[in-house]
C-alpha cells in the first residue's frame, strides 16, 4: 500500500509539472517528448525570463531549438543558437518558420533567424571561437538594446561545461557592462575526465565560483538532471 502510494504521488507529481504555468502555445512543443519537456518547463521556471528588461540569450549546443522556439516565440527575446551540426539548426529553423510563418532573414551570410530566432554553426572548441559567438551575437540588431545576456547550455556533454567557465573567465572583460546569466544542464557526466570525485555536477558548481559568489545547483522533475545557475560577479 505504501508503495502504490508513492507511486501516485510521484505521477501527481510529473503531471503538475506538466501544467502550462506560463501558457505556453501547445504547438511550441511540437517533437519535444514527455521527458525533454519536463526538462524544459524547469529551466524556464528557473531562468525567469520574463523577470528580465532588455534581455537576449546566447544557447550553446542548441540541438534542434526545442526550448530555443520557445524563448523566441513565447517570450518574445532574441535568442542566438549555436551548434556543431548543420542540419540540426536548418531542422530547428523549418520548425520555427512552421510555427511563425515567417520569412528567414540573412545576417553577415553567417546566421540565420527567423521571429527573434538566430542560428550559427560552431563546434565550440575553444577560446576563440566563443569569443566569435558573442562578438556574432551581439553586432545583431536585436542585441543592440540588450544589457542582460543569458548563457544557455542544455545537455552540455562531458568536460564542455569546465571549458565554457574557462572561456568566460577569459574573456569577461568584453562583458563588462552586462549582467550576465549562466544557465547550464550538464550530461553524459561519464565522458568528464576533470571531474574526479563522486558528485561531478556539485564538483562543476564548485569550479564555476571562480566567476561567482553564488552558484546555485538545482533539481528537475527528471532527476537524472541538474541545473547549473549563476551570475558572473
Amino acid at each position: 500500500t505504501k508503495g502504490i502510494l508513492t507511486i501516485n504521488i510521484i505521477i501527481i507529481k510529473l503531471l503538475m509539472s506538466l501544467v502550462n504555468k506560463q501558457r505556453i502555445p501547445q504547438g511550441y512543443y511540437l517533437g519535444v517528448n514527455p521527458k525533454d519537456r519536463l526538462l524544459i518547463n524547469d529551466i524556464l521556471e528557473t531562468t525567469k525570463l520574463d523577470e528580465f528588461q532588455q534581455v537576449g540569450v546566447i544557447e550553446l549546443g542548441s540541438g534542434k531549438g526545442y526550448i530555443s522556439r520557445i524563448i523566441s516565440s513565447h517570450y518574445k527575446i532574441p535568442i542566438f543558437c549555436v551548434d556543431s551540426i548543420r542540419e540540426r539548426l536548418a531542422s530547428s529553423m523549418r520548425v520555427q518558420q512552421l510555427i511563425n510563418d515567417d520569412k528567414v532573414l540573412e545576417y553577415a551570410n553567417k546566421a540565420a533567424g527567423t521571429f527573434n530566432m538566430f542560428n550559427y554553426q560552431n563546434e565550440i572548441r575553444s577560446r576563440d571561437d566563443f569569443l566569435e559567438i558573442w562578438y556574432q551575437a551581439m553586432a545583431l540588431q536585436q542585441f543592440k538594446e540588450v544589457k542582460t545576456v543569458v548563457i544557455l547550455g542544455v545537455k552540455l556533454c562531458g568536460d564542455f561545461f569546465y571549458n565554457m567557465v574557462d572561456w568566460i573567465a577569459e574573456t569577461r572583460a568584453l562583458m563588462e557592462g552586462f549582467r550576465v546569466e549562466i544557465v547550464v544542464v550538464p550530461c553524459c557526466l561519464h565522458k568528464s575526465i576533470r571531474s574526479i570525485n563522486l558528485d561531478p555536477v556539485q564538483e562543476m558548481a564548485r569550479y564555476a565560483h571562480t566567476l561567482s559568489d553564488r552558484v546555485d545547483v538545482l533539481p528537475t522533475t527528471s532527476s537524472s538532471y541538474k541545473i547549473i545557475r549563476f551570475k558572473l560577479s
